[in-house]
């Protein structure tokens, strides 16, 4: 039996807190509070290699390892709070998510009951797939990185100690190493993989494994005056990247060995009396970090179900959600947790019983619901206005245009400059495309081309925009040094910028303007948004009344002609034609919806091809002057 450590729940309550307030985006001013505290789930690996690894060792030398009682206290110290938490977050699934996003969710939650969850999100598509913060079960990943290691470390550290215990400590120094020079590798090339998988994050629980290890071995001693300052080191370690790295940061890499370095310091050099360890085992942090489990599952799904509900959340409402997630981890920890863990209360065939019902209900419930494909008809809901088959093959049609032209000259130059032929280069993220059919319509004997990327707008340092898991990084780095040069700018007889106004802004497209105004004297066009949804809108035509205009839409617009006002000034402060949408297609707040009979898209925002067609007709007479007839 472990001697209990009440300063390491003190460090879980750090590590639980700067996940929650990250999740909670609390800003001041423009700047985000706690914007690392996702480096929280890096103190949680690090304490779990600690602990796990003690348990397994001194259980080996005193009476002997027992796999069977090892996973059955993982079982009940994990399952219990795990499976109510879904029960909760299924029941109000259902009814808030439209279809698309009901059965990522099924396959979220699937995946997390089987300890894959982590897989799952690594292998979704990042472009078509619900924004993260919209994803109720997106934090399980971390539950099954933890159950993946808890399945293959015992058996890799027992095969050691029996070939030799003096191995153990270099094999573990081994798997860090490898780990932590893979995660650096895979931050600059696979960053999702980086993110989400366990080859890339086991060097985090083995540092909390060394410490075990020496702990068993040597002891955990130190002279007096380490353990007063390395603690308060470690503390900084901790915090400070907590409060000043950003998602933008390779990660897992070698910066977030602080953080790791931070909390092994205060596992190693913190003793009883010391003002680091006073701090951390006050009352209040040591509740915290009982309940840090169940606080870590309820808290995000209630965020994500509240913006699915109400979109942003205000100050009041997002304060009410981290208490409410508060108290539920309270009742949680002491009606669900503490009772399963009690081999006294609850049996090992009663504990077996009702997880295997539960588990198995919850894994048809979603299963269901996946193969259905999110369509589940609830009372009073209205019919689906067009099949799955119509969805994908409008989806499709967006790209009809691009493969004939591609197939015709070959994809290995379809993107570059045409001799005797106008060329037109389109800039942006998977827009172009909606760009390039419109265009299509305007100039019809022109040579369009793309540079584009899912997510990746023209910037001149785009990792300063997006997350270290963008899918394709690497690319759109590589693809924005391409921009930025002139030589991307011979032959090209007008630019046309187009984007998804979202977490990407006028200021942001300011250096791109600069560079193209500098370098070039062709016309430069800027496409401006339309309407952003919430949801896919084939599935509000089927849940909803009916939609016949945009005011009907209500709550399910995320955004409208986003930056309308400000992309104007800015283009005209550069000369650029900016492109209205909301001109060409609206009647004042009446704003078409449909063209030939199809939406206008197929998503939440990427237009059909049909209602491109329509905008370019619109937009032909004002822009076709823009471009003198070819020679």
């Amino acid at each position: 039996m472990l001697k209990y450590r009440p300063e390491i729940d003190g460090l879980r309550t750090i590590a639980v807190l700067s996940v929650v307030f990250y999740h909670a985006e609390l800003f001041i001013g423009d700047r985000q509070l706690f914007r690392g505290g996702f480096l929280g789930v890096d103190v949680f690996f690090v304490i779990s290699g600690y602990l796990i690894t003690s348990i397994i060792l001194k259980e080996a030398a005193g009476t002997g390892f027992s796999f069977l009682r090892f996973y059955e206290r993982r079982a009940r110290r994990l399952l219990p709070a795990l499976i109510v938490v879904l029960l909760a977050a299924t029941l109000a699934a259902v009814p808030m998510l439209h279809a698309s996003a009901l059965k990522e969710y099924a396959g979220s939650a699937v995946t997390s009951l089987l300890f894959s969850s982590n897989i799952w999100f690594w292998l979704q598509d990042a472009y078509t797939a619900e924004p993260s913060r919209l994803k109720p079960l997106l934090h399980t990943w971390t539950l099954s990185v933890e159950e993946q290691f808890y399945i293959f470390f015992p058996v890799l550290v027992l095969l050691v100690l029996k070939i030799r215990h003096s191995v153990l400590l270099p094999t573990l120094v081994l798997v860090f190493l490898s780990s932590l020079i893979l995660a650096q590798i895979s931050s600059q090339h696979t960053p999702e993989a980086n993110f989400y998988l366990l080859p890339m994050r086991a060097w985090e629980l083995m540092a909390g494994a060394i410490l075990a290890c020496l702990e068993v071995r040597y002891g955990r001693k130190s002279p007096p005056v380490l353990q007063s300052v390395m603690p308060v080191l470690g503390v900084c370690l901790v915090c400070g990247p907590i409060l000043v790295f950003h998602h933008g940061l390779p990660h897992p890499s070698y910066l977030t060995l602080a953080p790791v370095l931070g909390v092994a310091l205060l596992i190693w050099f913190t003793q009883p009396g010391g003002l680091v360890t006073t701090l951390l085992s006050l009352r209040p942090m040591v509740w915290i970090g009982l309940v840090s489990y169940s606080l870590y599952l309820w808290h995000f799904p209630m965020f994500a179900l509240a913006r699915v509900q109400f979109g942003e959340l205000s100050l009041s409402l997002t304060l009410g959600l981290i208490a409410g997630s508060v108290v539920l981890s309270g009742l949680s920890y002491v009606w669900i947790e503490k009772p399963f863990r009690n081999t006294q209360q609850v049996s090992l065939p009663r504990f077996m019983a009702l997880a295997s019902l539960l588990v198995g209900l919850l894994l048809i419930i979603n299963g269901t619901i996946f193969i259905l494909d999110g369509r589940v008809k609830l009372p009073g809901g209205s019919h689906f206005a067009y099949t799955q088959a119509q969805i994908e093959s409008g989806r499709n049609a967006r790209f009809d245009r691009v493969h004939q032209r591609c197939l015709r000259l070959g994809w290995e130059v379809c993107d570059d400059p045409q001799n005797g032929r106008r060329n037109i280069l389109i800039v942006g993220d998977s827009h172009t495309v909606d760009a390039l059919n419109v265009l299509d319509v305007i100039f019809p004997q022109t040579h369009l081309m793309q540079s584009t990327l899912p997510g990746c707008p023209p910037s001149p340092d785009i990792r300063a925009l997006v997350s270290a898991t963008h899918p394709q990084l690497p690319d759109c780095e590589a693809m924005n040094r391409e921009r930025f040069d002139q030589a991307s700018l011979q032959d090209v007889d007008m630019v046309v910028i187009t984007y998804l106004g979202d977490w990407y802004g006028p200021d942001d497209l300011e250096p791109y303007l600069q560079f193209l105004t500098a370098n070039t004297d062709v016309p430069i066009l800027w496409f401006g948004n339309y309407i952003h949804l919430n949801a896919d809108f084939p599935d509000l035509l089927r849940e909803g009344d009916g939609v016949e205009s945009v005011e009907s839409l209500g709550s399910q617009i995320r955004s409208r002609f986003l930056y309308e006002d400000q992309n104007t000034q800015l283009a005209a402060s550069y000369g650029v034609v900016y492109v209205s949408k909301r001109d060409a297609l609206c009647d004042g707040d009446d704003c078409p919806l449909f063209a030939e009979g199809e939406p206008f898209t197929w998503d939440r925002h990427h237009l059909s091809r049909p209602f491109a067609r329509r905008l370019g007709e619109a937009l032909e007479e004002d822009l076709r002057p823009l471009l003198s007839p070819e020679t």
